[in-house]
C-alpha cells in the first residue's frame, strides 16, 4: 500500500490507525470468538459422541432387559400355569375330601340311627330281663316264705335257739339260752311266742319278730336273715342294766344263731 500510494504524511498514518484500530479490535474480538465457538463446537461434539454411545449402551441394555423380561415373563408364565394346575388338584382334593367327610357324617348319622335303635332294643331286652328277675326274687321270696324255720340254729359259744310250729306271716315257738354266768348273772334262758313285727319296713331276705304285748316296744326281738340266720335284740329292762352295760353277753358271738 505504501509503495502504490504516495508518501503520506504522519497526520495521515495517525488517521488510518485511528480508522483501522476498531476494525482490527473487532476482527480479533471475533476471531477469538470463532476459536472460543469452535473450541466449544469441539467439546460439544465429544459430548454428543459420549451421549450417542451411551444412547447405543443404553438401547443394548434396553434390549437385553427386555429379552429378560421376556424370558421372565415366560418363566412366570409357566409358573402362573403349574400353580393354576396344582391350585386346581388342590381344589379337586378338598372337594374330594368334602365329599369323603359328607359320606363319613352320613355313614355316622347312620350307625347312629342304628346304635339308637340298637340300644332301645337293649334297654327293651334288660326291661324283660328286670322283669323276669323281678319275677324270679319274688319266687325266691315265695320259696323262702315256704319254708321252714323249725329248727335248732347255734351260736358261736354252741348254746342252741330253737324254733317250732312255725307258721308263715304270723308266729312261731321259740326257746333258746344264751349268754356268760358272769358276775352280773348275765346267762339268759327263756321260751315264749314270736310274733311277726309288720309296723316297720322288711327287706326281702329280712324277716322280723317280737315277743311281748306291745309291738312298738317289745322286750325281745329276732331278726331272721335267708332263713339261714337270728340275730337277737334284748331289751335293756328285760337284760337288765349291768348285762346290758357291762360284761360281752350281748356281743354278737352271744346273740347271732345260725344253722348248721
Amino acid at each position: 500500500i505504501f509503495e502504490k500510494t504516495p508518501p503520506m504524511k504522519s497526520y495521515h498514518i495517525i488517521l488510518f490507525l485511528l480508522l483501522t484500530l476498531p476494525t482490527l479490535l473487532f476482527a480479533q474480538s471475533k476471531k477469538e470468538e470463532i476459536l472460543l465457538l469452535n473450541t466449544r463446537i469441539d467439546s460439544l461434539t465429544l459430548v454428543c459422541n459420549k451421549l450417542s454411545a451411551e444412547k447405543v449402551a443404553l438401547q443394548k441394555e434396553q434390549t437385553q432387559l427386555q429379552e429378560e423380561c421376556t424370558s421372565e415373563k415366560g418363566l412366570l408364565q409357566n409358573e402362573l400355569l403349574a400353580n393354576q394346575k396344582q391350585l386346581e388338584s388342590v381344589k379337586k382334593a378338598f372337594q374330594n375330601e368334602r365329599e369323603l367327610r359328607l359320606q363319613i357324617s352320613e355313614q355316622k348319622r347312620s350307625d347312629s340311627l342304628l346304635l339308637v335303635a340298637e340300644i332301645a332294643k337293649l334297654r327293651q331286652d334288660t326291661q324283660q330281663i328286670l322283669d323276669s328277675l323281678s319275677s324270679l326274687q319274688e319266687l325266691q321270696v315265695a320259696a323262702q316264705k315256704a319254708k321252714t324255720l323249725n329248727g335248732t340254729f347255734y351260736n358261736s359259744k354252741n348254746q342252741s335257739f330253737t324254733i317250732s310250729n312255725y307258721s308263715v306271716g304270723e308266729s312261731f315257738d321259740f326257746s333258746f339260752k344264751y349268754g356268760v354266768q358272769d358276775e352280773w348273772g348275765c346267762l339268759f334262758e327263756t321260751e315264749g311266742i314270736a310274733k311277726l313285727l309288720i309296723t316297720e319296713p322288711n327287706d326281702p331276705n329280712e324277716v322280723t319278730y317280737y315277743v311281748g304285748d306291745d309291738a312298738e316296744y317289745p322286750f325281745l326281738k329276732f331278726t331272721i336273715i335267708d332263713f339261714r340266720s337270728i340275730q337277737i335284740w334284748a331289751d335293756s329292762e328285760w337284760i337288765g342294766m349291768d348285762c346290758a352295760k357291762f360284761g360281752d353277753s350281748q356281743e354278737e358271738k352271744y346273740t347271732k344263731f345260725v344253722r348248721r
